[in-house]
């Protein structure tokens, strides 16, 4: 799993097929006459902010769909019923350049990833602690986060994105209260050292400490549940990992490239380990897995050279594709 400058690739993919469109199922206006368009999600029981429909790349004005003060609605009624809003789409809101303000209800836990890319007129985001998990470049070229000073931005709850040139030998401590990392927050910060996280963070977002090579060590609090794909991919500097019970999913390539682990423990919580979870994790010398685990993903320890032993419990069902290809040092596999 590689990640580069998101919003660089997006908008350079979409520059050459020209004009995408995002249908949108339901269009809905407010008490105040805006309209707001949305999709179904969770089997039509809830609905996700959604962009109008067609867009160009890069944004033009004239096809800015909306515009001046967004008050997006807690819930409303359609058809006779109403559907709770609990998640502004991917793209909701990108290149509109003429919006200036949103406000978020509490319904909402998640804004997708580009959610309000190059909302170049937005100044101010009101977002609610109801919030847990933000999408990468949600609000890249936006005054709001552009005017916030050096360092942590925080978008509601959620440790949003490290701004600005990270000191040498950082330590970062996050506010009590913290309920996310949102993804790519540290991305590539090489300075950071250390991080504490508060026992209220729920969710680590996708490559969240990518790159982050300066870390050592790292301990999750056990109220985090998710750890997304690529969350500590290529933090060669980690030695040591601790997961608590509370995981319930490590995403694909989590600790990909993680070269100087020569440890590691997968709490009986986790049912799958997903594909390239431990690619190239050469440091790993042996591996339990878990009577909670069925799955081993399609290459979850390919090229962990350093791997002589590993025990996989009964209780697995499936193993994916080259999940142990080029474990060259691989002379123990203990299956009960």
């Amino acid at each position: 799993m590689k990640i580069y400058n998101l919003t660089f690739l997006f908008i350079m993919l979409m520059s050459i097929v020209g004009v995408r469109a995002f249908a949108h199922d339901i269009a809905v206006a407010n008490a105040d006459g805006k309209t707001i368009y949305y999709d179904w999600i969770n089997g039509k029981t809830e609905l996700s902010v959604s962009h109008m429909g067609n867009w160009v790349i890069p944004p033009d004005i004239e096809n800015n769909y909306y515009s001046g003060e967004i008050a997006i609605p807690e819930s409303l009624v359609y058809d006779g019923r109403t559907y709770k809003v609990t998640r502004i789409g991917v793209c909701a809101f990108y290149g509109c350049m003429g919006l200036t303000s949103v406000t978020i209800p509490n319904s909402v836990t998640c804004i997708g990833e580009y959610a309000f890319n190059c909302c170049t007129g937005l100044t101010s985001a009101t977002i609610p602690n109801s919030v847990t998990s933000i999408g990468g470049s949600a609000f890249y070229g936006t005054p709001w986060f552009n005017n916030y000073p050096d360092g942590i931005v925080y978008a509601g709850k959620v440790a949003y994105k490290y701004k600005g040139k990270m000191p040498d030998n950082t330590e970062i401590v996050l506010r009590d209260g913290t309920l996310g990392i949102a993804d790519y927050a540290f991305y590539g910060c090489t300075s950071l050292t250390s991080v504490t996280i508060p026992n209220s963070v729920t969710n680590i977002g996708r490559g969240a400490f990518y790159g982050c090579t300066g870390l050592t060590s790292f301990t999750i609090p056990n109220s985090v549940t998710n750890i997304g794909s690529g969350a500590f991919e290529g933090c060669t500097g980690l030695t040591s990992f601790s997961i608590p019970n509370s995981v319930t999913n490590i995403g694909s390539g989590a600790f990909e490239g993680c070269t100087g682990l020569t440890s590691f423990s997968i709490p009986n919580s986790v049912t799958t380990i997903c594909s390239h979870a431990f690619y190239g994790c050469t440091g790993l010398t042996y591996m339990t897995i878990p009577n909670s685990v069925t799955s081993i993903d399609e290459g979850a320890f390919q090229r962990c050279t350093g791997l002589t032993s590993v025990s996989i419990p009964n209780s697995v069902t499936t193993i994916g594709n080259y999940a142990f290809h080029g474990c060259t040092g691989l002379t123990s596999v203990t299956i009960p």
